[in-house]
Order: C-alpha cells, then sequence, then structure tokens
C-alpha cells in the first residue's frame, strides 16, 4: 500500500500526508485507542541546509581571494567558514542551527496509536517506523558510492574547519598565503555543494525497504499486541514524517509525548527491516558518534 499505491513519500508532500492517512485508517482498524494525526512543522529537504553552509564557506573564499592581504576580509571570512561548520555539525547532530532558521519549512504528519495493556499501565513502550522516503542521489546507488559519500561528508566538514583555522590566523598574523590552502578547501566545498544541488533534483524513492518495511512490522506487532496485550506495558505507535530530514516527526513525537516517558521505558526504531539481515546500532552519526 505504501510503497506500490501511494508511491514515493517525500517529507512535507501531498503524499507523505496520505500516508499517515493510511497508517491512522490501519490502527483504527485493528482497535488502537487515542489514534491520530499530529501534524507539525519540519524540513522539505535534507540538504538545503548542507548547501546553504557550503555556500557560506564559499562566500569566506571568494572574500578572500578578491581581497587578499586584507585583514579584514580574512576574519569575515574565518567567521563565515566557522559558522558553515558549525551549522554543518549541528544539523548532521539533528540539533537546532541558524542554517535551519533561514530555510523554509512543510507541514509533516504523524501518526501516532495507543495498545492499552490487559491491566494497570506501569511502563511505555514505544513502536517507531518513519512514513516518508528520500531522495536517490547517486551517492545511494552503491556500496562504493555508500562508502564514498562517507568520505566525502567528512572532508566537506574538514575543510571548513580548515578555512576557518587558515583565515583567522592569515588575519592575526598577516599571512597572504593562507589564500591558497583556503581554495583547495574551497574546491571540496563546492563539489559538496554541487552534489547537493543535484541530489535535490533526484526522484524520491517508493521506500519499500525505506521504511514501507518498518512501518510494516510495527503495524504487524500492533495487530498481535491487540490480540495478546502484555500485563502492564502500554505500547504506543509512533509512525513518522520527516524522517529523512532530520527526524522532525521523532522531534515532535517527543516534543508532545516526551513527559510521559520514563527512564526505564523502552523506543525501539524499525528502518529498513526488509534488507535481509538483522542489524543493531549501537551508535549513529554522520560526525558524531552516539551511543543508542
Amino acid at each position: 500500500a505504501l510503497a506500490g499505491e501511494i508511491g514515493p513519500r517525500g517529507s512535507c508532500t501531498a503524499a507523505e500526508e496520505r500516508a499517515a492517512a493510511y497508517a491512522v485508517d490501519q490502527m483504527r482498524g485493528l482497535g488502537l485507542e487515542g489514534v491520530v494525526v499530529e501534524p507539525f512543522r519540519g524540513s522539505p529537504s535534507t540538504y538545503r541546509p548542507y548547501a546553504l553552509a557550503f555556500a557560506t564557506a564559499l562566500v569566506a573564499a571568494a572574500l578572500a581571494l578578491l581581497l587578499p592581504g586584507e585583514g579584514l576580509a580574512l576574519g569575515v571570512a574565518a567567521l563565515l567558514s566557522g559558522l558553515g561548520a558549525w551549522g554543518m555539525l549541528r544539523e548532521t547532530d539533528l540539533a537546532g542551527n541558524w542554517l535551519r532558521r533561514l530555510l523554509p519549512t512543510g507541514q509533516g504528519h504523524n501518526a501516532v496509536g495507543i495498545v492499552a495493556p490487559a491491566g494497570e499501565v506501569r511502563r511505555r513502550a514505544v513502536l517507531c517506523a518513519h512514513l516518508d522516503t528520500h531522495r536517490t542521489p547517486i551517492f545511494y546507488s552503491s556500496p562504493a558510492w555508500q562508502r564514498l559519500f562517507s568520505v566525502l561528508v567528512a572532508a566537506a566538514f574538514a575543510s571548513m574547519v580548515a578555512g576557518t583555522l587558515l583565515y583567522a590566523l592569515g588575519a592575526a598574523l598577516g599571512w597572504s598565503w593562507v589564500l591558497w590552502p583556503g581554495l583547495a578547501a574551497a574546491a571540496m566545498e563546492l563539489l559538496a555543494l554541487v552534489l547537493c544541488l543535484h541530489t535535490d533534483r533526484t526522484p524520491f524513492s517508493p521506500g519499500a525497504n525505506d521504511n514501507a518495511s518498518g512501518v510494516g512490522v510495527a503495524l504487524a506487532l500492533a495487530a498481535r499486541l491487540c490480540d495478546e496485550p502484555l500485563a502492564h506495558t502500554e505500547v504506543w505507535l509512533a509512525l513518522t514524517g520527516c524522517e529523512e530530514t532530520g527526524a522532525a516527526g521523532m522531534a515532535a513525537f517527543l516534543d508532545a509525548h516526551g513527559q510521559l516517558l520514563g527512564q526505564e521505558d523502552l523506543v525501539v526504531v524499525l528502518d529498513q527491516v526488509g534488507i535481509g539481515h538483522l542489524v543493531i546500532l549501537t551508535a549513529d552519526g554522520l560526525i558524531l558518534k552516539h551511543r543508542t
């Protein structure tokens, strides 16, 4: 139903909204309680924040090139390059940052429902899976490209950090030669910007594995739990939108319901479970790695 009938479900699109409506219909049909679609504001693009970060760093390189040896220009270039690096780091960490504040948002949709336990509620568990799908850039086209993509992410971030340090040293010490390694860093940022712009012009995936498979497993577990409820564990389903664009749907769910969840409650995220073998992530993150 998701991958074949609704099809590609880009974040903040009408197709993502139809996917949330489908999930709500399924949960109501199973007999879940408190079933609702919860709208929120999210980003329609994964790559626009990064494109803005790289463009900011490129402006820094242009300043250094057009005003060589000018201490003020190099100081401004260091500031801009640092802003780009900080924004990218925060964005890869799914944290608020200045890039998001400058970019347009769209309407995302979460589908939420509850399976009540047989007895009193003593704890809660949340089954999560995302409804939206991602674009189809070249760096997701093969395992080799995916490995190269990880290297490119690190190199793009390192280039902005290097630019920040070089321009700051040039401004402080009057070093005009920092222009040349700065241009080398700018070449990396230009490549990253081109890849971001390319990606936002590619089609959305139908998302059978990523992540209709996770939604299917969550709904199947909900059906089983409705037939055989747990003794004292209330199970929530959080089928979220905008996972592909900074996990905004999950953030919105936690903003709305996080106060109910205690330290002993369990959150299970089901993603890409149709790939053929089981993988449990113990750490995740594009630049900074966080333990699960």
